[in-house]
């Protein structure tokens, strides 16, 4: 996981209250800045710079809803589909629950639960005797702990209206701007909204597609909330913009306009790929200046023709409830072409389970295996699942966490350790119990932390891991976490034995440090083999960036400004989001071999007006607030993509500042 992928995930959540943040274990609470904070060090911890590359993203699912607004007639119903995705690896079950409705009206999910390899429902609100109005109705599906929300507007007519006529019937299309290379094909979403009384099929067809282009709908007739047209676009189809129309017929007619830009192939170029979530669109800026393109391609594939050793790729991808993240990223080619290369190919990955022992009741036993990680609490029964592990050989690090209570203080420490090395397991398999009682488990090494640079007001918190195999090649294990934040500069640190180490193999410290406004932090990471009493020192206060709006047109475009700090000057992520429903974010990141010299970074937010399938909607919106942040850091030595690489004595600071503006 890129650090800079994670923080933008990271201030998405922070900004609507961290609802989504899994940040501690432990069964203590963590104010906001401080899960804020502490989610920035295990950010590092779990990245662990190169050695990040074999991992794949976090097990996680989305929630779509389609149409996103619905007509009812009092006594009627009308039906919306709902579609979860899921990432990462996860496979588990969904439920779906449904708020905001009227007194008078309901929902019905058909099915309540998404089981296993089951992504498709369909929600029937009847609108009964509710009274004439509109409402944001918002649907929840939940599982493993994870919550995804989205929102239809639901206007509820008067029974009365309609008279016994033949209804009516609205269509839609998403999206309703398309660009399709000669020789491709691209998928657009129909909604179809059936006004009562007509509830029958409806018959679709594409209208002004010129010579070679076609449009096949799945289902048609269309019989319920949606269908699919696939536009495919020959070879010979001249270069251009085409104003088409999809048109529905039943008992009611209704049209939609769809707008489709035909583009040649690039004369030269080449397939660069992109992580989930995918990307709707996709844009890039050779030498990062001039026109930008529109990549061609889907399905997280698209072809770039950058020729220059740096420039720009821009990104839209959907959030939950109708919301869109845009980010921009501005760097080399190289590091591009290192970035599509960690998202290239189908990743496989497995799920593992087990059982532990020896492990009493408040106490937990954390896993690793390779790059999956979970908790383990007898109190909720020794059983556990890892989702997500890569295959091959991976090692397996277990920590036996234990808290304690002794004169009013709160202490957790990891008690003992369990390595496990060389397993290949199978899907779906079930590992050898891991016994904390048995002659497999071992003390840790014990060494004292001293945090050196903490600001006045500030606390201190810090994660401990370990980079198993060469340079973490089976997996980075965080087997501690401190989740009781305080004052003191020098704390425990635990370690891995030198006689269980393999070469190679490194330790990880991260250490953070915020005040209690939550308005800003920084963080230190260290790798080294040898275990011994270390000080680490933080990096210095980041300081206030300008930010400031500009320009107002065609959507709102912020600046910010920020001079940079020589411990903070390899990566920098600026970021500004309006969390109210529909999210509206936007991202920039820029490195230092982009930027190449100079004590001033400057983020403006980009006008794609014109930049074929871009939407005007995606853009901030106007008169309204948005909160904004801004993280830095450094590494030290060469290397390293976007924190330092896996290597002795590599040492990475990272700084964040966050805020607001009015509109």
């Amino acid at each position: 996981m890129a650090w800079s992928d994670a923080l933008i995930r990271l201030f998405r959540s922070a900004a609507s209250g961290i609802r989504h943040l899994r940040v501690s274990r432990h069964p203590a609470s963590a104010t906001f800045p401080g899960a804020l904070a502490l989610a920035l060090a295990l950010v590092l911890a779990a990245c662990g710079g190169d050695g990040g590359s074999t991992s794949g993203p976090d097990p996680s699912f989305q929630l779509s809803v389609s149409p996103g607004s619905l007509q009812v007639t009092q006594g009627e119903n009308g039906a919306v589909q709902l579609s979860v995705t899921r990432t990462g690896g996860f496979d588990g079950s969904v439920s779906l629950s449904v708020t905001g409705l009227p007194q008078g009206a309901s929902g019905t999910f058909a099915p309540a639960t998404l089981g296993t390899g089951v992504s498709a429902a369909q929600l029937t609100l009847a609108a009964g005797s509710a009274s004439p109005g509109t409402h944001t109705v918002t649907v929840t599906a939940a599982g493993a702990g994870i919550t995804r929300t989205a929102t239809v507007t639901l206007t509820i007519l008067e029974g009365s209206g309609n008279g016994g006529g033949e209804g009516g019937l609205v269509l839609t299309a998403v999206p309703s701007q398309v660009s399709v290379q000669q020789g491709g094909t691209q998928e657009v979403m129909v909604g179809i909204q059936r006004l009562p009384p007509f509830a029958g099929p409806v018959t679709l067809v594409l209208v002004g597609a010129p010579t070679g282009v076609t449009g096949v709908f799945a289902p048609n007739p269309a019989a319920g909330g949606q269908a699919t047209l696939t536009l495919s676009v020959g070879q010979g189809v001249t270069p251009g913009a085409y104003d088409l129309t999809v048109q529905g017929t039943g008992s009611p007619q209704a049209t939609t306009p769809l707008s489709l830009t035909v583009t040649a192939p690039p004369a030269s170029g080449s397939a660069w790929h992109f992580c989930a979530p995918f990307p709707v669109w996709v844009a890039y800026q050779d030498g990062g200046t001039g026109p930008w393109v529109q990549a061609p391609g889907g399905s997280g594939v698209h072809t770039l023709d950058m020729q220059s050793d740096r420039g720009a790729v821009a990104t839209a991808v959907p959030h939950d409830g109708g919301g869109m993240a845009v980010t921009v990223h501005y760097g080399t080619r190289t590091e591009f072409e290192q970035r599509s290369a960690r998202c290239e190919g189908p990743q496989t990955v497995k799920t593992v389970h087990g059982t532990v022992s020896g492990v009493a009741v408040g106490e937990q036993a954390w896993i690793t295996l390779g790059t999956a990680t979970t908790v383990a609490a007898p109190g909720a029964g020794s059983g556990f699942t890892l989702t997500g592990v890569p295959a091959g050989t991976l090692d397996l690090l277990a920590s036996r966490v234990v808290t304690t209570f002794d004169g009013g203080v709160l202490d957790t420490a990891p008690a003992q350790l369990l390595l496990r090395r060389g397993i290949d397991a199978a899907d779906a398999s079930t590992l050898p119990a891991l016994d904390f009682g048995s002659s497999e488990a071992f003390a840790p090494e014990t060494r004292t932390l001293t945090v050196a640079n903490v600001g006045a007001g500030e606390t201190v918190a810090s994660t401990q891991g370990y980079l198993l195999g060469a340079a973490g090649a089976r997996g980075t294990a965080t087997y501690f976490q401190d989740p009781f934040w305080g004052s003191a500069t020098q704390r425990p640190m635990h370690g891995v034995p030198a006689a269980r180490q393999v070469a190679g193999e490194l330790h990880q410290v991260t250490v953070v440090a915020a005040p209690g406004s939550g308005t800003s932090g920084r963080t230190v990471t260290e790798l080294f083999s040898t275990f011994e009493n270390r000080t680490v020192t933080l990096g210095p206060q980041v300081g206030i960036p300008s930010v400031s709006i500009p320009t107002t047109a065609p959507y709102p475009r912020p600046r910010m400004q920020h001079t940079i700090q020589p411990e903070y000057a390899r990566h920098w992520l600026a970021g500004f989001q309006q969390s109210a429903a529909p999210l509206r974010a936007w991202f920039m990141i820029v490195t230092s071999g982009f930027d190449q010299g100079g004590g001033t970074v400057t983020f403006d937010v980009e006008d794609f007006t014109g930049v074929p399938g871009w939407d005007p909607i995606w853009g901030l919106r106007g008169g309204e607030a948005m909160q904004w942040s801004l993280a830095v850091s450094g590494w030290d030595g060469s290397g390293g993509l976007d924190t330092g690489p896996n290597a002795e004595g590599s040492v990475t600071r990272l700084g964040f500042r966050a805020g607001a503006i009015g509109p």
